[in-house]
């Protein structure tokens, strides 16, 4: 009989093993068992449960904000909790406790459970950062085009975003974070957003269209001397955009500068010229209407034209009137009128070819002849002065605004000396009948 027990003994002690391990394997997970990163191995459903509870106090999410990143830590304000403790159990009790022995070096890998938020608590928690409740507040800005004077040409300024949060937009977002099992969330989409951004097409469009307009340069000759230049530091007050930059070119803007810097410099009416004549010799004048005369609208639309086909150019100013030729712009035919001597000279290729004795106006009642450059306007004859109901037969008016000209004087007996000295016209410069029709003819 001795031997006999002493034949079933490891028997009985394997079936005791197996048995304690059957019971054990029934409360406790096999040992290479993982539980949402937790080793579960060897522990029970409470002892697993303990450890996801750890693991989520020391769940935290972080934030990026507008310029900063901040740490919601859930230890300090439990808003996230994790409910696995059924899910644990299905876990366990599936798990092959019958055959444990032949499973203790299996890994098993499980993820369970979902992550549920406290939002009350969430929100509490929030409340307590002070970028939630900035002192300024900011409101979002679209990105800029500004000029840049170094460069010459336009640069991006980048947009800027509001510093007020939208706060139920963030604890949304956080909630779902935290639901997807996330531990980064960017909270900058939660402020307020710029409606344009430095890469709107829209904005990227009008760049280009600016800079094209921007290398345009224009210099302003007269003669064979650049007297002026415009380039994009005065081009760029001439470009507009509206808020979805759409460009355009401020016609009256362009206006302004024709006027303001071109008229000044280009424009001689009236200017202060010396002059070498036969008849008078030489003198200096200025006053009248003759001289460059720059044509305003015409120029405005050249430039626009020119900025819009981003031209490098070299040109002369749009005219009205473009008077050439030597002897300081007057060439070498015109009348020379001397008050002084009371004479008028015709000078054809710079010689004398006509010369008659006048009578200009009469200073001594306010009506002196104005001085200065003129244009003959027109030639008529058989005409009426209406302003005097005067008829004369030859009427060449030089300044249409005054009523002044040249005409014959068939009421006068005598021309030339010191007759305009108290029996002088009211401006106008008479001429004997004879010589006005001589000086007409010659002068076709």
């Amino acid at each position: 009989m001795k031997k006999k027990i002493l034949r079933i003994t490891p028997v009985i002690i394997l079936f005791c093993v197996y048995l304690c391990g059957y019971v054990y394997f029934s409360v406790h997970f096999l040992p290479k068992t993982i539980i949402n990163g937790n080793r579960c191995g060897m522990k029970t459903v409470k002892e697993g449960n303990d450890l996801e509870k750890k693991r989520m106090r020391d769940y935290q999410i972080i934030m990026r904000l507008n310029n900063s990143e901040c740490i919601l830590m859930n230890k300090d304000v439990p808003y996230v909790r994790s409910d696995v403790r059924s899910e644990m159990k299905d876990i366990l009790k599936k798990q092959k406790k019958f055959a444990w022995f032949l499973h203790l070096k299996d890994k098993k890998v499980f993820h369970i459970g979902k992550y549920v938020v406290d939002e009350d608590a969430l929100k509490s928690s929030l409340n307590t950062f002070t970028f939630i409740h900035p002192e300024d507040i900011q409101q979002p800005e679209n990105a800029k085009l500004k000029f840049n004077k170094k460069t010459q040409r336009y640069k991006i300024i980048e947009a800027v975003s509001g510093n007020k949060i939208n706060f139920q937009k963030l604890i949304s977002g956080v909630k779902r974070t935290a639901e997807t099992k996330k531990t980064y969330f960017d909270a900058s989409k939660c402020y307020p957003q710029a409606r344009v951004d430095s890469k709107s097409k829209q904005l990227l469009e009008a760049k280009k269209t600016l800079d094209a307009y921007l290398s345009c340069t224009i210099q302003y000759k007269s003669g064979t001397k650049n007297k002026k230049t415009l380039n994009a530091d005065t081009i760029h007050e001439f470009l507009c955009w509206d808020k979805d930059f759409n460009v355009w070119i401020n016609e009256s803007l362009v206006k302004d500068y024709v006027e303001k810097e071109l008229y000044h410099v280009f424009n001689t009416v009236g200017a202060k010229r010396t002059i070498h004549s036969p008849g008078s010799g030489k003198f200096t004048i200025s006053g009248g209407t003759y001289g460059n005369q720059i044509d305003i609208e015409a120029e405005t639309k050249e430039i626009i034209k020119n900025i819009k086909n981003s031209k490098m150019i070299t040109r002369e100013p749009k005219y009205f009137i473009k008077v050439t030729g030597s002897n300081n712009g007057i060439g070498k035919n015109y009348v020379d009128v001397n008050i002084s001597k009371q004479k008028l000279w015709y000078i054809r290729k710079n010689k004398i070819v006509f010369s008659s004795d006048i009578v200009t106006g009469d200073p001594t009642t306010g009506h002196s002849t104005p001085t200065g450059m003129y244009y003959v306007e027109f030639k008529k004859t058989d005409y009426t002065m209406r302003k005097y109901n005067a008829h004369v037969n030859y009427w060449m008016p030089i300044d249409t605004g005054t009523g002044v000209g040249l005409h014959d004087a068939s009421w006068r007996g005598s021309f030339g000396g010191e007759i305009y000295h108290g029996n002088g016209s009211h401006g106008c410069i008479n001429m004997p009948t004879s010589k006005a029709l001589s000086f007409i003819i010659c002068s076709r």
